[in-house]
This record gives C-alpha cells, sequence and structure tokens, in this order.
C-alpha cells in the first residue's frame, strides 16, 4: 500500500498475470484487444492482439479492409490491388484474389478468362455446351449456352436439333429454317446450314433432310431431286410426293405441262370429242357421226 506516497510492504507479492501490467504494487489490465506477457511492469507491454493494430500501450484499432494485422503497431496490404481482405484480417492468407480474379492468396491475381467464372480465388470452369461472353466473371449465371445450342428443361443446354440453328451465345430458342430450306446439321449456328430446295420443290418450315423438299403443285415423283412436271393433258393441283397427275377429261385437252389447275383443260368444240382422257392437242378433239370438221 502507499502511506505518504511512499511504497510499504507488509503483503505478499504476486506475479502479474498474462494481459496486465503492474507497477507500484498495483495491478491493471490492458486496453482492448491487446495483450501482455505474465510479469509484465508497465503499460507499453500490452501488445495490440492480431486482427488488430496500434501503438503499444494505446488504444488498438481493427485491421482495415484489404491489409493484414499480425499484432502490434504495423499493418500491412495486401501485395496488390486485386487482392482483398475483410475487417480484421489476421493473416497474408486472407488476402483472396477479387471476384472475377483467381490465383493463390497474397499472390498474383489472373482475371478470370472466358468459359470460367471465379470467387474466393478459385477459377471455376463453365457448365458443358456454355461459356461466357467476356472475362473476369465470378458467377456461374455468367455462363450461357453457346452458339447452336439452346436452354433444356433441365438446366442444361441441349443442341439444336436438324432444321434449326443458333447464331448467338444465350438462352434464346433455336431458329426453324424456313419453307423451301432445310437443313441436316445438328448444332448448326448459320442460316447458312439451311440449304435451299432443288428446283419444282417445296419444304415446310423446320425440314430436316433433302426428301422432305416435295413436288409443288404441277410435278409429280419422289420429291427432293426426283420432281418431274406432269405431261401436256394433265395437271396436279396439290404439292406433295408421289401423287399422280389427273389426266384431263373426255372431251377436253390441255397443251400445257406442269399445269397446275383443271382450268388448263379446254372443252373440244361442239360436236368434238375426245376417244381418251389426258389429250395434249386441239387435234384430239374429232367430229361426232354426222359432222366433219371443215
Amino acid at each position: 500500500p502507499l502511506v505518504d506516497g511512499q511504497v510499504v510492504g507488509g503483503g505478499p507479492c504476486t506475479l502479474c498475470e498474462a494481459n496486465t501490467f503492474c507497477q507500484g504494487g498495483a495491478m491493471d489490465y490492458c486496453p482492448l484487444n491487446s495483450y501482455s506477457s505474465t510479469g509484465s511492469t508497465n503499460r507499453t507491454s500490452c501488445v495490440c492482439s492480431t486482427g488488430y493494430y496500434g501503438a503499444n500501450g494505446g488504444n488498438c484499432t481493427e485491421c482495415t479492409a484489404n491489409y493484414y494485422c499480425l499484432g502490434g503497431a504495423v499493418r500491412t496490404q495486401c501485395s496488390n490491388v486485386n487482392l482483398v481482405a475483410p475487417l480484421g484480417s489476421n493473416s497474408s492468407s486472407a488476402c483472396i484474389c477479387k471476384s472475377g480474379w483467381y490465383g493463390s492468396p497474397n499472390g498474383v491475381c489472373t482475371i478470370c478468362p472466358v468459359g470460367s467464372w471465379c470467387l474466393g480465388g478459385t477459377q471455376n470452369f463453365c457448365p458443358l455446351n456454355t461459356t461466357t461472353a467476356s472475362n473476369g466473371n465470378s458467377d456461374i449465371s455468367a455462363c450461357l449456352c453457346n452458339a447452336g445450342f439452346t436452354d433444356a428443361l433441365n438446366g442444361a443446354c441441349k443442341k439444336c436439333t436438324a432444321g434449326e440453328y443458333k447464331p448467338l451465345l444465350g438462352p434464346g430458342l433455336c431458329t426453324a429454317c424456313l419453307g423451301g430450306t432445310y437443313s441436316a446439321s445438328t448444332g448448326a449456328i448459320s442460316i447458312s446450314t439451311c440449304l435451299s430446295c432443288p428446283t419444282n420443290t417445296w419444304s415446310a418450315d423446320h425440314a430436316e433432310a433433302l426428301v422432305q423438299c416435295t413436288c409443288n403443285a404441277g410435278y409429280t415423283g419422289t420429291g427432293g431431286t426426283g420432281c418431274v412436271a406432269c405431261a401436256a393433258g394433265t395437271f396436279k393441283e396439290y404439292t406433295g410426293n408421289n401423287l399422280e397427275c389427273t389426266p384431263c377429261g373426255l372431251k377436253t385437252y390441255s397443251a400445257v405441262p406442269a399445269a397446275t389447275s383443271i382450268d388448263t383443260c379446254t372443252s373440244c368444240s361442239l360436236y368434238a370429242f375426245t376417244t381418251s382422257s389426258g389429250s395434249a392437242a386441239p387435234s384430239a378433239c374429232i367430229c361426232q357421226g354426222g359432222y366433219y370438221d371443215p
């Protein structure tokens, strides 16, 4: 105890505890977030704990973002501008590459390349048949279906089927080849894969094969490259394969090849007739009994 300003003995002395300091026979605690070893004799023996920094014996401040504090008076900045660390970091390993970059803790960071996304310093590759539109992405949502692929119900990307194409990256639908064209290619990325049907044929939208180019009206055959014009004296009104040309009826004729309507069948003159259907010229019309052709 103190008597008239002088230290007076009279009791047992105990070693000063850790995280305290003792002067003049009295014990006091270190400031908040600092520590000392046993037997410390003054306030400056109190050192800031890891995750904090400040002068010995003074107030300790939480380590600021993008720095790490090993304890004591010094705070150390992460080694480059592409590294980040949270408040109160107490190790260099807390410095990790910022979102969209990857690399080892407190090391060199590389921007995340196309086809991947990077978070927490780790590079993650996009799922199958997807990629990113640019580099520096930090979330899997940046991985979009490749050109030639479209979103499926289960979230995966599926290849465009024959008869369609998709030129752009993203979630859009595949576009059908238009009527009059066909494409046997799967995963197509350009309208140029939609090939024109041969002459005298036509297809519906989304045709997947040459054989789906069916014969036009006025033409008959197996489709694709096998369509031929209906002969004079016949007609075919509808598009389709293996549909026979219809002959003009009795007492009519037609000199028009590839005819598409019965209207091309012209009637013979009065009192004339044909001996069969499908006549191709007016000369097939002959006078009936009792009449002549002057």
